[in-house]
């Protein structure tokens, strides 16, 4: 079946338009995509990179035209020398398994004029062989650094939001519950307590009761923490 001139015309167009997306796709990602090429496993002079998405280009300070330039120096440049043993592992692993399996690992690399940052990726096989071994490798990972400034972000945020609850639920306590509490935290049998606040030891079991009733907490032990998470110990 031949296309009419008018039919190519709009194929081509959303062909053309298809591109674009999945470029902007590749480009918009917050995270490093590339893709590696080696012509013989276990000879690191053979690696070299066919494709950078912008994130990588622009993090690592190496453009497209740099890294075909250099060929496998390109590797030496942005990668840890230690780490070359990861990426040998790597392959040796993917060329043995299907191309649906993925493989992780964590490496450094060094943006330039920058410390080395660590990495979290994961790889597959991209395009093998005639003879079915490994010819490309699809990685797709994340710097630590960031990840690990977000993660402790969310630690405190969690930590804040604890603490908010904490102290609405220290409200519920009396003046007495919370004296209670501070010498329990402290070490105290509920007998020392007693005649430490000069009331029951009856009276002292009484007010644990109740606290652990009014936090939610199902035995002392928890609520001692609770006490020292809150500084009433």
């Amino acid at each position: 079946m031949v296309m009419r001139d008018d039919e190519l015309k709009t194929e081509i167009k959303g062909l053309k338009e298809k591109l674009r997306f999945y470029e902007d796709i590749l480009d918009k990602a917050p995270c490093f995509i590339y893709i590696n090429e080696i012509g013989k496993i276990g000879d690191e002079n053979t690696m070299r990179n066919v494709y950078l998405n912008k994130f990588t280009i622009e993090t690592t300070g190496y453009s497209r035209d740099e890294a075909d330039s250099l060929g496998s120096e390109y590797f030496r440049k942005v990668l840890h020398p230690d780490d070359f043993e990861v990426i040998d592992h790597s392959i040796e692993h993917l060329r043995s398994i299907n191309d649906d399996n993925v493989y992780g690992g964590i490496c450094r690399s060094k943006p330039r004029g920058k410390e080395f940052i660590w990495q979290v990726g994961r790889t597959r096989v991209f395009k093998r062989n005639p003879d079915g071994s490994p010819l490309q490798f699809l990685n797709a990972a994340v710097a630590l650094n960031d990840e690990f400034h977000s993660h402790n972000q969310i630690i405190e945020l969690l930590k804040e939001n604890k603490r908010l609850l904490n102290e609405n639920s220290i409200l519920k306590l009396t003046r007495r519950e919370r004296d209670v509490l501070r010498h329990l935290a402290g070490g105290k049998s509920a007998k020392k307590t007693a005649i430490l606040l000069n009331i029951s030891e009856l009276t002292v079991i009484s007010h644990r009761k109740n606290m652990l009733r009014k936090l939610g907490i199902n035995n002392t032990a928890s609520l001692v923490n609770f006490a020292v998470e809150n500084g009433l110990n």
